[in-house]
């Protein structure tokens, strides 16, 4: 600072302080003196350093700036990527705890009707009904029946996909018979506390006709969550029950009424 001040006040000296205002003996220190004492050819040279040193303070001055700007930028885009890494973390972490949350379906069969067997393989159709409690949604990605004798003998249905409206269910209400086209349960679920309807289509066999009155069926609902199960245990009572009526194939249920 006082080397700046004593620049400055030599310029002013030399450049504001008039001749006859100073002493003879002050005027060869004036700073217009001392710089004609400065050979001619020298002034290109300071000139030009001076214009070298100028455009090398304005680009230092540039690249801080830019560096500085670089910098923020990158510090901005750290920021968000961060942000946005964190978002996608939670969100797979809301996933993960979602597709980890056991599901709650309550899973009723309603009624239970096997087809007359051929060479003791049984059709049987299952009239059920799911209820969503929980999560909020449920792909169902299928189904497994599985039948318990009283003695505690096992016997695993094979499922059959895709063929469900081929089937008629022919039952009979005092004199009147009515016919229903069967229609599947949805594979997706997606309102809490609305039960939906459907028939499923198993085979099973060789087995005993015995096997399939006497036996308890476990009907399980496989979903990305995990697995419900439905049960009926006692399906005898409804074997001579006109009401349950019997499943049919459309085509051959046209020929008969034609």
């Amino acid at each position: 600072m006082g080397a700046m001040a004593i620049i400055f006040a030599w310029i002013g000296y030399g450049a504001l302080v008039r001749d006859e205002l100073l002493p003879e003996r002050y005027q060869r220190w004036k700073l217009s003196v001392l710089l004609g004492l400065i050979p001619q050819h020298w002034w290109t040279v300071i000139v030009f350093v001076a214009v070298v040193a100028t455009i090398i303070t304005i680009v230092q001055r540039a690249h801080t700036e830019i560096t500085k700007v670089e910098s923020d930028a990158d510090a901005s885009i750290a920021t968000v990527q961060s942000a946005a890494e964190t978002s996608i973390a939670k969100v797979e972490r809301e996933l993960d705890k979602w597709k980890s949350m056991k599901p709650e379906i309550i899973v009723t069969i309603e009624k239970v009707i096997p087809r007359v067997p051929k060479n003791s393989i049984y059709d049987i159709f299952l009239a059920v009904t799911f209820q969503l409690k929980e999560p909020q949604s449920v792909s169902i990605t299928g189904y497994t029946l599985t039948l318990e004798t009283p003695s505690g003998i096992r016997q695993l249905a094979i499922t059959v996909e895709g063929d469900i409206s081929e089937w008629t269910w022919l039952t009979e209400t005092g004199a009147q018979m009515l016919q229903f086209v069967l229609t599947a349960p949805p594979n997706e679920l997606t309102m809490r506390g609305e039960a939906v309807t459907g028939w499923l289509h198993f085979k099973l066999g060789p087995t005993l006709d015995n096997t399939i009155w006497t036996s308890a069926y476990f009907l399980d609902v496989i979903s990305e969550h995990g697995v419900n199960r439905g049960l009926i245990r006692d399906v005898s009572a409804t074997r001579f029950n006109k009401n349950m009526g019997k499943i049919l194939r459309k085509e051959l249920f046209k020929s008969q009424t034609e």
